[in-house]
């Protein structure tokens, strides 16, 4: 597919995608109390390849809350997203995520990163887009994520630990939602606080995505 703004950069397949994420820059000081773990290039471009095949990326509005080195924001982009806003909290993420969008020229015109808390963001958009804090301590902590995105948008892309299933379900119904599991998967963190004791540590997790069911 070309881009929007006449690139002639063209992603060709889920692949092309992974491979081009994979050269964004991780956190250089992640904080814990922010659960600040990037999103792998293979699983960013699966939950945003997913979304671009339902028709909710190509000439969208789409959010990316608590959108880190923005990883996720920069594939939307990459799929045809007519505008990507990246909101986050933290300035030293954004500082990263303005550097990894340099790598993406072709597209840099077309995303925004507002530092700001997410419950501050109002505008409505298309699709939101999100790998949010999971919250095992304290529980539920993707839970303020998810009922902001219940309320900017109608379609709702994000990964969750597969253990939240019920969790999710009740909140979906709540919100006037329908959830539905799309993928699981096993989630890769990699050693960096001084607690973790393995050099790598995953878990599953589920690709999940949010509909409206007015829609």
């Amino acid at each position: 597919m070309e881009s929007p703004e006449g690139s002639k950069l063209i992603i060709r397949s889920k692949r092309h995608l992974e491979i081009l994420l994979s050269k964004v820059k991780d956190f250089e000081n992640p904080k814990f109390e922010l659960q600040q773990y990037i999103t792998p290039p293979d699983i960013a471009a699966l939950i945003v390849w997913t979304a671009f095949q339902s028709g909710h990326v190509e000439n969208c509005t789409v959010c990316d809350l608590g959108s880190g080195t923005g990883i996720l924001s920069i594939a939307a982009a990459l799929m045809g997203a007519e505008r990507v806003i990246g909101v986050e909290i933290d300035p030293e993420a954004i500082e990263i995520a303005m550097e990894n969008l340099k790598l993406f020229p072709e597209i840099s015109e077309r995303i925004e990163f507002r530092k700001m808390d997410i419950q501050d963001f109002n505008d409505k958009v298309d699709t939101v887009i999100m790998n949010p804090p999971y919250g095992e301590k304290p529980l539920h902590l993707d839970r303020n994520f998810l009922e902001k995105a219940f309320e900017i948008s109608d379609a709702i892309y994000s990964i969750h630990t597969i253990g939240s299933k019920d969790f999710l379900e009740r909140l979906s119904r709540k919100n006037g939602f329908q959830a539905t599991l799309l993928y699981t998967i096993n989630f890769p963190i990699k050693w960096r606080f001084k607690w973790h004791t393995k050099p790598i540590y995953r878990f599953k997790a589920g690709i999940w995505r949010f509909l409206r069911e007015s829609l």
